[in-house]
Protein backbone atom coordinates (compact mmCIF):
# COMPACT_ATOMS: atom_id res chain seq x y z
CA UNK A 1 0.00 0.00 0.00
CA UNK A 2 1.43 3.65 -1.05
CA UNK A 3 1.10 6.06 1.83
CA UNK A 4 -0.39 8.67 2.65
CA UNK A 5 -3.44 6.88 1.52
CA UNK A 6 -6.32 9.76 1.44
CA UNK A 7 -10.29 9.04 1.32
CA UNK A 8 -13.63 10.98 1.77
CA UNK A 9 -15.39 8.87 4.03
CA UNK A 10 -19.78 8.34 3.44
CA UNK A 11 -20.44 10.96 6.03
CA UNK A 12 -17.77 13.69 3.50
CA UNK A 13 -15.39 13.32 6.27
CA UNK A 14 -11.36 13.74 5.09
CA UNK A 15 -9.49 11.01 6.30
CA UNK A 16 -5.70 10.05 5.71
CA UNK A 17 -3.93 7.16 6.94
CA UNK A 18 -0.12 7.63 6.90
CA UNK A 19 3.14 6.11 9.24
CA UNK A 20 3.19 7.92 12.49
CA UNK A 21 6.31 10.93 12.21
CA UNK A 22 8.51 11.28 14.98
CA UNK A 23 7.26 14.55 16.38
CA UNK A 24 3.72 12.66 16.55
CA UNK A 25 4.67 9.68 18.75
CA UNK A 26 4.23 11.08 22.03
CA UNK A 27 0.53 12.33 21.35
CA UNK A 28 -0.70 9.41 19.98
CA UNK A 29 1.12 7.50 22.73
CA UNK A 30 -1.04 9.77 25.14
CA UNK A 31 -4.22 8.97 23.14
CA UNK A 32 -3.67 5.02 23.17
CA UNK A 33 -3.10 5.32 26.88
CA UNK A 34 -6.20 6.69 27.72
CA UNK A 35 -7.97 4.08 25.78
CA UNK A 36 -5.98 1.30 27.72
CA UNK A 37 -6.83 3.21 30.59
CA UNK A 38 -10.63 2.91 29.95
CA UNK A 39 -9.89 -1.14 29.87
CA UNK A 40 -12.00 -1.93 27.24
CA UNK A 41 -10.70 -2.66 23.94
CA UNK A 42 -6.69 -3.35 23.99
CA UNK A 43 -5.10 -6.15 25.61
CA UNK A 44 -2.36 -3.49 27.91
CA UNK A 45 -3.19 -3.72 31.35
CA UNK A 46 -1.14 -0.22 31.96
CA UNK A 47 -0.13 2.48 30.01
CA UNK A 48 2.83 2.33 27.98
CA UNK A 49 6.06 4.28 28.61
CA UNK A 50 7.71 5.99 25.76
CA UNK A 51 10.60 2.93 24.63
CA UNK A 52 7.44 0.33 25.20
CA UNK A 53 5.58 2.53 22.98
CA UNK A 54 8.28 2.58 20.09
CA UNK A 55 8.71 -0.98 20.41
Amino acid sequence: MQLPLYKILKNEIKVELDDIHPEEQEEVRKLLNVVILEGQTYPQKQPLSPSEFAA
